[in-house]
């Protein structure tokens, strides 16, 4: 007798298995297959995350790297802005991409990040090949980017002995010291001194905590935003940048309510008050209480 070879033609589908049961398993294998898929692109997406973090992380440790070799920050950083408010999923072209306008070249864009977590800040430094270029990318500052209000204003330079040192208290200028320096406003690409007149103005308002302040001076009205650091001439209606003493904060609430500001000076042998003209009521006179230990001047 002959062996007959084996049958290599497919199976027969059995025919006691219901068609609704070979329905949902072919419909059980397609979900499998759609579910895999869908698992394997969300591991593409955070493997780019990641990729993306370790570029920014790389890019936070070299801008530290070059400020311990001794490069020189300030003639850098006056050709760099910084940039807040910036979403959280931003890309360097990104904010390439939205630049552009200001300049002919930009050398770098430092988004920073948690050095331990990777996390952008929420932050960037943008590094243009010439000042003017800083001029332009000021324009943006207030424009929309990702659906968020960006906040663009020029980067400052950290000063030798404001806040470096070890240990606390250490390496932190006094009040004394800050108030020494003065307010700045942006004029042909450079900070330059506010006047002493102007710089007593904006410092009364500013350490009380207001948001903004007006006054006339030299046949012009000026506006002060604290909030956006900007003056605006009210007559001709420009605007420039401003910014405080290096070191100076705003108290977190305002110390006094809106309105008119009266600068008094103490007398020589302060009591506990001081009588005043009344600058509502010319002829009247109003009471003044002096803090105790309030020096003269």
């Amino acid at each position: 007798l002959k062996r007959c070879p084996p049958d290599a033609s497919p199976p027969l589908a059995d025919p006691s298995l219901p068609q609704s049961m070979a329905d949902d398993a072919a419909l059980a294998a397609g979900e499998l297959s759609a579910a895999d898929a869908e698992i394997e692109e969300m591991q593409k997406k955070v493997q780019e995350m990641e990729e993306e973090a370790e570029k920014l992380k790389k890019l936070t440790e070299t801008v530290e790297e070059e400020a311990a070799d001794g490069i020189d920050r300030e003639e850098v950083d006056k050709r760099s802005v910084y940039v807040g408010n910036v979403d959280y999923g931003s890309t360097p072209e990104e904010l390439q991409e939205h630049f552009k306008s200001c300049g002919q070249q930009i050398n770098r864009i430092t988004i920073l990040v948690d050095k331990f977590s990777g996390n952008p800040k929420g932050f960037a430094y943008i590094e243009f090949a010439d000042e003017q270029s800083v001029q332009n990318s000021l324009l943006l500052n207030g424009s929309l980017f990702r659906g968020r209000q960006l906040k663009v204003i020029q980067k400052r330079t950290n000063v030798p002995g404001f806040i470096k040192g070890k240990g606390k208290g250490k390496g932190k200028k006094s009040f004394a010291q800050i108030m020494k320096h003065k307010f700045q406003i942006m004029l042909s690409g450079d900070y330059k001194d506010y006047g002493e007149e102007e710089d007593n103005i904006l410092k009364q308002a500013y350490l009380v905590g207001q948001l903004n302040a007006r006054f006339h001076l030299r046949g012009q009205y000026y506006e002060y935003d604290f909030k956006n650091m900007s003056q605006k001439n009210l007559g001709s209606g420009k605007a420039r940048t401003i910014r405080p003493p290096y070191g100076m904060t705003q108290p977190k609430d305002p110390l006094l309510p809106p309105g008119v500001i009266i600068v008094v000076k103490v007398p020589e042998s302060p009591g506990p008050s001081m009588e005043i003209g009344d600058p509502n009521n010319p002829g009247h006179k109003i009471t003044v209480a002096i803090p105790p230990g309030a020096q003269p001047g």
